[in-house]
């Protein structure tokens, strides 16, 4: 049965857990991220964490695809499953999140336009008897029943008066106390209202990653977001039902449900951000990963772990031949060729002759995985 209740920021006591995660929330916006890598690198691992970001929320639907999977189907550039085509697409919604809220570009709104392109890109190709739409980008024409859910989304007529509002609330100033809890109110608030035919769920944690990207969270890139909700699946679904009574404290728990995970999320990435953690930990072991499965020279190694041990990641061909001192220059030059050619090195820039590790190569990607997995950055992925 649909029960209509106010959208409303909940305010929580003074001494609730709630204002030390606010807290200390506040202080991890403010920091700036200095990697320590070559940027190219770094935003090579940002491309890594969309791919996680895309398939925990698509195991939340019950997509089943595992972390092996989609990167051998990725590398291959097969993409014909649906299954896969998901995943694709919630990391092309990432990365348009991305480019809108850039520093450098003027931010949009988060208006309808906007949540009608996320839509759009969500469930394009998509079968709409599957995770696809019927209507791409528009509101839902009929009324619907959610199957884990006890109360009944809004009417279809309804819904265009209910989006205004949300996007009303989204768009407007908040207090620093208040931004967080808005980010959260809003996510239950468009699973609530139920706008789409398909797809609402990966929409409201699309709308969670914009919202927190706009608010200025610069981690946010690296951030994990959809962890929040699908390391304990069951959690996720029981506190939105808590805050579907529309009750103060319901809607709290869902705030400190969705905080407390931010928080976890946003610590964890303190310690990746560490320089030397992630060239230690990550990126020489995944070499280390790919020489072992002689999925790559020797050679290769020492010019890949010769990349990852410069402070700016960049080699001159100068500098491979002095580490592959065995061999003639014709030689040096011909492996360098190699490495360009199969993507384990790629150029500083186009016409440059300074080159650094690919960590996008198929071979080191899996690598790189494994060693986030096994540090705790990428849990619950590898089992279908």
């Amino acid at each position: 049965m649909f029960k209509h209740f106010d959208l409303v920021i909940p305010q929580p006591d003074f001494k609730d857990k709630i204002v030390a995660d606010i807290i200390e929330l506040e202080k991890l916006r403010g920091n700036q991220i200095n990697p320590g890598v070559n940027r190219k690198v770094f935003n090579q691992l940002k491309q890594v964490f969309h791919l996680v970001e895309s398939l925990y929320s698509a195991r939340i639907e019950g997509n089943r695809t595992t972390i092996s999977d989609y990167v051998q189907d990725k590398t291959e550039g097969k993409k014909e499953a649906q299954t896969f085509k998901e995943i694709e697409n919630i990391e092309k919604a990432l990365c348009f999140i991305d480019i809108c809220f850039s520093r450098d570009s003027e931010q949009p709104p988060i208006d309808k336009a906007f949540l009608c392109t996320l839509h759009k890109i969500l469930t394009d190709e998509l079968s709409p008897e599957k995770e696809g739409s019927y209507n791409p980008g528009g509101y839902r024409q009929g009324n619907v029943t959610i199957s884990h859910a006890a109360y009944t989304p809004p009417l279809n007529v309804k819904v265009p008066d209910y989006m205004d509002e949300l996007i009303n609330f989204i768009n407007q100033p908040a207090d620093l106390q208040d931004v967080l809890l808005k980010v959260a109110i809003a996510h239950h608030r468009l699973v609530w209202i139920h706008p789409f035919d398909n797809g609402n769920g990966r929409m409201a944690r699309i709308l969670t990653y914009a919202m927190l990207k706009k608010a200025k969270f610069d981690k946010i890139s690296l951030l994990n977001t959809a962890a929040i909700f699908c390391i304990n699946r069951e959690q996720y679904f029981e506190n939105l039902a808590k805050a579907d009574t529309g009750a103060a404290e319901g809607l709290l728990d869902w705030c400190r449900f969705v905080l407390s995970g931010l928080l976890s999320e946003l610590t964890k990435l303190r310690k990746l951000l560490d320089a030397e953690f992630f060239r230690n930990h990550i990126l020489k072991p995944a070499v280390d990963y790919t020489i072992t499965n002689e999925l790559i020279s020797p050679d290769e190694g020492k010019v890949l772990n010769l990349s990852i041990a410069n402070p700016d990641n960049l080699v001159m061909a100068k500098d491979i031949g002095q580490i592959l001192n065995d061999k003639t220059p014709r030689q040096v030059t011909y492996i360098t060729a190699k490495m360009l050619e199969n993507e384990l090195l790629q150029k500083e820039n186009e016409n440059s002759r300074k080159y650094l590790i690919n960590i996008m190569q198929k071979h080191i990607l899996r690598g790189v995985i494994e060693n986030l997995s096994k540090e705790g950055f990428t849990q619950h992925l590898e089992h279908s």
